[in-house]
């Protein structure tokens, strides 16, 4: 059997229309499956959860998803794409990239085909069309 290599997809997040209306960020999407379950889990806590950990989480979504962003602090000056960077930025605002970037990347591609309803199996598919 061949090997197959997954590929990885990237995304330009736009927030058209929402508070952050020109922010745009380029991430990963493909990311380790632990990765995505560690930073939904931090989402999902409540405010009692240790900060640390959230930090952490965080840093690990700038080491492996963030690969660059657009903004700018107040005086017009780059901010780096950092964990420093976004430490920087307001809670409401990393809290709403963050779930942008999770429902981006639980998203399926846009070439997915949904599995079929009716039962049949992927086997089934591919000798429909063959002839004997």
């Amino acid at each position: 059997m061949a090997g197959y290599r997954v590929p990885r997809r990237t995304a330009l997040l736009r927030f058209e229309g929402s508070d952050y209306d020109g922010a745009e960020i380029r991430c990963k999407l493909d990311v380790p499956t632990q990765l995505f379950f560690d930073i939904w889990a931090a989402q999902s806590q409540s405010k009692g959860d240790d900060p640390a950990v959230i930090i952490d989480v965080n840093r690990l979504w700038v080491e492996k998803a963030l690969i660059e962003w657009n903004l700018e602090d107040e005086d017009g000056t780059p901010v780096p794409a950092t964990i420093e960077g976004l430490l920087a930025q307001p809670p409401a605002f990393v809290s709403f990239l963050l779930s942008e970037w999770l429902k981006a990347v639980s998203e399926p591609p846009a070439n997915f085909t949904p599995p079929s309803l009716n039962g049949d199996t992927l086997a089934a598919a591919r000798t429909e069309g063959e002839t004997s």
